[in-house]
């Protein structure tokens, strides 16, 4: 029964029309608890519409206030790709307000976030990347990102990654060097400034206007406003 309800709200959720209607009947706190349910099948259903809720403000609220943060979090180190997938897209939500960063990291959300952009699926890769750059628009959050090791893996991704993957892999250096020295110099030893200058050359579109603005903070020490987006689907 729990399955067949997270299913139907999972299937409702899809649709951003339902997404308050949801939210206002309560139906939060349950997606929640079966996400660390008992059977994979919950997990499943019940990040698949925690997933879609997290892009609405006030679900987000709900989830963040209902404990959605560890057990979304422990999908990441635990759960399965797909649960995988699923929990780095909540969480690149989640990140978009920052309110949210601190709880997140403390409940050792950065290191499985890191550990996906180097190895997870494509979907995974891209969605963790979107919440290291949503994460590093906090002063405080760039040295810890960069400590968990995540600079390596962002300029692989930029080097080798889809279209998607690069772009927010280039949010991310470019936030992870606004006012940090010492990440500028990690980035630069890599490759990551050159790689960023022939994207803002070859990019099409978005990917060409990121790479450009994302290249003076990695040129100079601060003056870039931190701008946070939101990651597309």
């Amino acid at each position: 029964m729990k399955t067949e309800a997270a299913q139907t709200l999972a299937n409702m959720a899809q649709e951003g029309c339902n997404w308050d209607d949801i939210t206002r009947e309560g139906a939060i706190p349950g997606l929640v608890a079966l996400v660390g349910g008992e059977t994979e099948k919950q997990k499943h259903q019940a990040a698949r519409a925690l997933e879609k809720l997290s892009l609405n403000s006030r679900s987000s609220t709900v989830i963040v206030d209902s404990g959605g943060i560890a057990p979304i979090l422990k999908l990441l180190q635990s759960g399965t790709d797909c649960h995988k997938g699923h929990g780095a897209s909540i969480v690149a939500s989640l990140v978009v307000d920052a309110a949210n960063h601190e709880e997140i990291v403390r409940e050792g959300g950065i290191p499985p976030l890191v550990a996906l952009v180097r190895q997870g699926t494509k979907r995974a890769k891209k969605c963790a990347a979107t919440a290291l750059a949503n994460m590093a628009t906090s002063m405080g959050n760039r040295s810890k990102i960069a400590d968990a090791g995540a600079i390596s893996p962002l300029v692989a991704l930029l080097r080798n990654g889809t279209k998607h993957q690069k772009e927010q892999a280039a949010r991310a250096l470019g936030n992870l060097a606004i006012n940090n020295a010492a990440n500028k110099i990690a980035m630069s030893n890599h490759g990551a400034i050159g790689l960023l200058e022939v994207f803002s050359r070859t990019g099409k579109g978005s990917q060409k206007r990121s790479a450009a603005t994302l290249l003076e903070p990695m040129d100079k020490h601060g003056g870039s406003s931190e701008k946070r987006m939101r990651h597309e689907e």
